[in-house]
């Protein structure tokens, strides 16, 4: 565009950093720069949400979610102590037996809150038109069975349980280093995404006292909050809007709540219309391969995302 003389009416800044995966600290930095400078973006688009195919059971026409809630984030340490001991000569409630009975507990009873909140509601009601005679008479009338499916849907999907309340994941054991030894100290590292209906501090507050019943401690490795709701009705959020219409006439589009986590977090304390969103068609083939094996975008997504970034570019200006 530069080449062929595009010279744009507004400033156009391009951020990255490279501690991202990391939650580190460029994009604060970049954020810091920007307030030094007294630059308030109007827009600030990120990663996040994308143009997905099969988004929820029978949807038939691929969904742009657009990023406008992101969930917080926490990791939690939960340590077992005994007296150790010989291997030959096993007590009861050893230290990774309390650890795998506070696992299972909570495995088989999630004591986290279950919520619809108005995003989550929003984007069934965009898909519903969409959907099979089923799920359309389900998702169509909220109105009447939104109780059934905030009670249902977290019980049998794990992408509805995402939507509608606070995570918990088990991602590390650590026990004895020897194979005949009982360790003194076993640890088991919990990973959640609190949901605003229960933020970081109440959802680790749930783990402390199941934690409690077994004899467990807990340490706070960190934790973020959920991030601010994006004005849906902002000047830059609707010019958004348009913009995916006008690139995607066959997408339907709908808010959507961000189940990691983004530098776009950083960037709402500048900005109000602050949206977590790639141009790119993904199905759900494609995102089970993030952070994986052969983890990729086909080659005429990519040519789309980029006719979206010059049209918005262009509509900008």
């Amino acid at each position: 565009m530069i080449a062929k003389g595009f010279v744009p009416a507004v400033d156009i800044y391009f951020a990255s950093s490279c501690d991202e995966e990391i939650m580190g600290d460029g994009a604060r930095q970049t954020v810091q720069w920007l307030k030094s400078k007294g630059i308030r973006p109007s827009l600030v688009l990120d990663e996040g949400g994308a143009i997905v195919e099969g988004v929820l059971p029978t949807v038939t026409t691929p969904m742009a979610l657009l990023g406008v809630l992101e969930k917080g984030y926490v990791d939690l340490r939960i340590i077992a102590r005994s007296h150790g001991g010989h291997s030959s000569t096993p007590p009861k409630n050893s230290p990774i037996a309390r650890l795998s009975r506070f696992v299972v507990t909570l495995e088989r009873h999630s004591p986290m809150k279950a919520k619809m909140i108005p995003e989550v509601k929003n984007l069934f009601a965009a898909a519903a038109p969409s959907m099979g005679f089923g799920f359309r008479f389900l998702f169509g009338n909220l109105w009447l069975f939104k109780p059934l499916v905030t009670w249902l849907l977290p019980k049998i999907n794990a992408y509805g349980r995402a939507l509608m309340s606070t995570t918990v994941a088990f991602t590390r054991f650590k026990g004895s280093d020897a194979n005949n030894v009982i360790p003194s100290e076993a640890a088991l590292v919990v990973n959640m995404r609190p949901h605003p209906i229960q933020d970081a501090e109440a959802s680790i507050e749930v783990i402390r006292k199941v934690a409690k019943k077994y004899d467990l401690e807990v340490e706070v490795i960190n934790a973020s909050p959920c991030s601010p709701v994006v004005d849906t009705m902002s000047p830059a959020f609707l010019k958004l809007v348009e913009a995916i219409h006008a690139v995607f006439p066959d997408v339907l589009v709908s808010p959507y709540v961000i189940l990691g986590g983004t530098d776009a977090r950083h960037y709402q304390e500048i900005c109000n219309a602050t949206v977590r969103f790639s141009p790119v068609r993904v199905t759900n083939d494609d995102l089970k391969k993030m952070h994986g094996l052969n983890e990729s975008i086909g080659i005429d997504s990519l040519v789309e995302a980029v006719g979206f970034y010059r049209h918005l570019m262009k509509e900008a200006s």
